[in-house]
């Protein structure tokens, strides 16, 4: 077995920490380690887990997700790094697949499809992966997506210095973008990571920060800013902070600059569908816990 080192940055959510943990002790792989960063939440965190495998540290004054992530990667050993926030889910399965999807593809760097679920755990839509087809596709819009779904090699992350503590959000898009044109990289179509939506999530209270760090990762790497995925996604992300007229215009004209009319149509059916799709057992299970 290979042995993988989870980071896992928390802060001020108890709950959703202790849910995160259940998933990562409930993997049909077993050899990994669980470093959980408490990056100065109020109440210190604390585990109701006596399991040797899994590590609290903690910044008693907060320092930020990317500051907490180098933490736990100084203190981790291990042959490969999964990303897990602590408001996301793993199926049981997700580090075996990845493990063995890296070893059949000689890929450094594997991800995988993943759900966007309600705090209830119900489907609110299903997002399938997406490769590069060259280091350009990474600088129009992150085909890598959410950092929970991530499995990469620890000589890579180690190679790339780690996460730049300036950024936060978009921190991980700039890894990939210092990692994935050196590797060799595969996207699992399964969905095995849940991201739960909910009013506190970073990525729908920090539309601000986000264009700010766009700005930095246009400097640094070339991004584009201003490519259609990006304005899809940025509406989207205001569309979701504040359902009304205008912003759900703009998310449909940005969705059909990016996708062609038909292809808008076909999301928008597709998330339909998706809120009433069942979610899997192991989501079940785990929101009921």
């Amino acid at each position: 077995m290979t042995r993988v080192a989870v980071v896992l940055p928390t802060k001020d959510r108890p709950p959703e920490l202790a849910r995160a943990v259940r998933s990562v002790l409930s993997q049909t792989h077993t050899d990994w380690e669980l470093h959980i960063v408490d990056d100065g939440s109020a109440a210190p965190a604390s585990l109701a887990t006596d399991d040797p495998r899994v590590h609290l540290h903690r910044h008693d004054t907060a320092r930020g997700v990317s500051a907490a992530r180098n933490t736990a990667l100084s203190a981790a050993g291990g042959d490969w790094v999964a990303l897990l926030d602590d408001d996301d889910l793993w199926a049981p399965e997700k580090l075996a697949h990845q493990l063995g999807a890296a070893a059949t593809h000689d890929a450094e760097m594997v991800w995988t499809a993943t759900l966007l679920i309600d705090p209830v755990g119900r489907v609110l839509r299903a997002n399938p992966v997406m490769r590069p087809d060259g280091p350009e596709t990474l600088r129009r819009f992150n085909v890598v997506g959410e950092p929970s779904s991530v499995l990469v090699s620890r000589a890579a992350v180690d190679a790339a210095g780690g996460f730049a503590e300036d950024l936060s959000i978009l921190a991980d898009w700039d890894l990939w973008l210092r990692i994935a044109p050196h590797v060799g990289t595969w996207a699992l179509d399964e969905p095995l990571t849940a991201i739960v939506e909910h009013p506190g999530s970073m990525q729908i209270v920090g539309l601000t920060e986000i264009e700010r760090e766009l700005a930095v990762l246009a400097e640094r790497h070339g991004v584009h800013p201003d490519s259609p995925e990006m304005e899809l996604y940025l509406t989207g992300k205001r569309w979701a902070a504040h359902r009304g007229v205008r912003t759900t215009a703009a998310y449909l004209r940005a969705s059909a600059r990016t996708h062609g009319t038909r292809g808008a149509l076909r999301r928008l059916a597709g998330r339909g569908r998706a809120r009433t799709r069942l979610a899997p057992a192991w989501v079940s299970e785990l929101m009921r816990c």
